[in-house]
This record gives structure tokens, C-alpha cells and sequence, in this order.
């Protein structure tokens, strides 16, 4: 599993890797990656959060939020509860997207069945 912070033109990420390589996740985990981010001038700036990878049955899956950040006299960084609350959220589509392959792949497994004859 990948995540990456996509900025625009005059946001720069100061910390954090950027992708982050997170690793395997098991269906139902969640994991935090942080950023920094500042902005060179007044605006308002979309921030991009997306994750991709391979789920445990081998197919791909990715997930992705944005959100918008008004930077004013002083500037401003990016309040960590909105990004923690970017990252629960992919990381629950990201368990979801796990969770429905898993269930369609034991649906297309044949059922044994045995006969038996008295």
C-alpha cells in the first residue's frame, strides 16, 4: 500500500515522505500518515490524499480524498484532525474495497459436496 499528497503549484510538503510507502495491511486496519505542507501565498489551495495498492486476493485497489484549505494573513498549516480524518477514511474504503473481494472471491469457489449412496 502507497499513499501520496498531491499539492498544487505554490504548496510545498515540508515533512513526511511523500509517497509513503505504508506496506501490507491486513482487511480492517487502519494506519496514519502525516504531512506538512505550506503555502507560499494567500488562497485557497485542494489538497489530494489517494492510496493504491494490491489487495490480499492480488487485485488492485485505491481510494482518495481531497479537501480544500483557505490560507489567510499569517498563513496557516493544515489542522492534523482534518488530515487524521482524511486518512480514517481511506483507510476505510481502502478495508472495504478488501473486504468486498474477499467475499467475492468465496463466492466463486465451488461448494464440495458429497454424495453419499445406502
Amino acid at each position: 500500500m502507497q499513499t501520496v499528497l498531491i499539492v498544487p503549484d505554490g504548496v510545498t510538503v515540508t515533512s513526511g515522505s511523500n509517497p509513503n510507502v505504508i506496506g501490507s495491511m491486513g482487511g480492517g486496519t487502519s494506519t496514519t500518515v502525516m504531512w506538512t505542507v505550506v503555502c507560499q501565498n494567500n488562497g485557497t489551495y485542494s489538497l489530494q490524499v489517494s492510496a493504491s495498492g494490491i489487495d490480499s486476493n492480488g487485485y488492485p485497489c485505491s481510494a482518495s480524498n481531497s479537501i480544500t484549505v483557505k490560507v489567510g494573513k499569517g498563513g496557516f498549516i493544515l489542522p492534523s484532525p482534518e488530515l487524521y480524518l482524511l486518512v480514517i477514511i481511506i483507510g476505510a474504503v481502502v478495508a472495504t474495497i478488501l473486504i468486498i473481494a474477499i467475499v467475492l472471491l468465496n463466492r466463486r469457489r465451488p461448494v464440495k459436496s458429497e454424495i453419499r449412496q445406502h
